[in-house]
């Protein structure tokens, strides 16, 4: 009797911690869905924030191109506006194409060779000028701009129009093209050659690409079989062919662009302004010998009780010493 109540009693304490057990494991059943419903809901909740976050990416970068279609429009309504107010020609860009060739540091910026279409076949050698990015470089092309549409003188460097790239977004100032250069460029090779002739020491290094760049623009070719001494001999003999005269001196030469110069600055003070800033780089040269003034982007205005003393003085003041 004894070994059957001790057997019955275990066989309880079996089937209750059984039942216990199976309870236990249908809790944690009930809890791992739970969990499961949790981490479900959870998850939906950020996908939902991340969708709405892509969306909101989306519309921003929709927004981005709308304000940049608009600003390009803005400054092409601007452009357009100073054509009709300041006379500045409006050029198409698909109109210009560049010369594969290095581009040249101006005064004020960087000016590069290239060609533009013009109506019936034409077409013309101009020079386009652009400036570093930035506020004051900037405002100081527009100045440009707006000063040599306003003063058109033939000893003032031509100003075609302007154009704007739909790439950068830069400004580009369309000029005519001053085949040998600047006044720098000329007195450098013309220098150079005055010491080869006399057999002199140099003082600088020989300008060899300006000397077949005058060259080439005057029919004489790049010499590029020539050594580098007779390349800047022949060019320097080519330029002052064309000038008339030698340069550096008290020559005709020296005298004919001095000229040139005086009567653009007696342009610009006639119109109530000061250059500012007149130099041989900012003076160009062209292939029939004709010298004039370039880049009028730091040009001031006189003030008007001062105007004429300012003008004689200007004439000493900005005229190019060339001996």
């Amino acid at each position: 009797a004894l070994e059957g109540a001790t057997r019955d009693l275990t066989l309880c304490v079996v089937v209750e911690a059984k039942a216990e057990a199976q309870e236990e494991f249908r809790r944690c059943q009930q809890t791992m869905a739970e969990n499961q419903r949790q981490l479900a809901a959870h998850c939906g909740e950020v996908m939902n924030v991340l969708r709405i976050l892509m969306q909101e990416k989306d519309a921003a970068r929709e927004a981005q191109g709308a304000v940049a279609v608009q600003t390009q429009d803005t400054v092409v309504a601007s452009l357009q506006c100073d054509q009709l107010l300041s006379g500045i020609r409006i050029i198409n860009v698909k109109s210009i194409e560049f010369h594969k060739e290095r581009p040249m540091r101006g005064g004020q910026g960087i000016v590069r060779r290239a060609t533009m279409s013009l109506s019936k076949g034409r077409a013309v050698e101009v020079a386009v000028k652009t400036v570093p990015a930035g506020e004051d470089e900037e405002e100081a092309l527009v100045r440009e701009l707006a000063l040599l549409a306003k003063m058109r003188h033939p000893k003032i460097v031509k100003l075609f129009g302007q154009a704007l790239s739909q790439d950068t977004g830069e400004v580009w100032a369309v000029m005519e093209y001053a085949q040998l250069g600047t006044l720098r460029d000329v007195l450098d090779v013309c220098s150079a050659a005055a010491s080869l002739r006399a057999r002199r020491p140099l003082t600088a290094p020989l300008p060899v690409s300006k000397a077949r760049r005058m060259l080439s623009a005057l029919g004489g070719g790049a010499a590029e079989s020539e050594g580098d001494e007779s390349t800047v001999v022949e060019a320097a003999r080519a330029v002052e062919s064309v000038l008339g005269g030698s340069l550096p001196g008290q020559t005709l030469a020296a005298l004919g662009v001095n000229i040139d110069v005086v009567r653009g600055v007696a342009h610009i003070h006639g119109q109530n302004m000061a250059h500012g800033d007149l130099k041989p780089r900012n003076v160009l040269v062209f292939a029939d010998g004709t010298a004039k003034i370039a880049d009028l982007g730091i040009a001031e205005v006189l003030h008007s009780t001062v105007a004429g003393a300012a003008s004689r003085q200007g004439f000493a003041r900005f005229t190019i010493r060339l001996g």
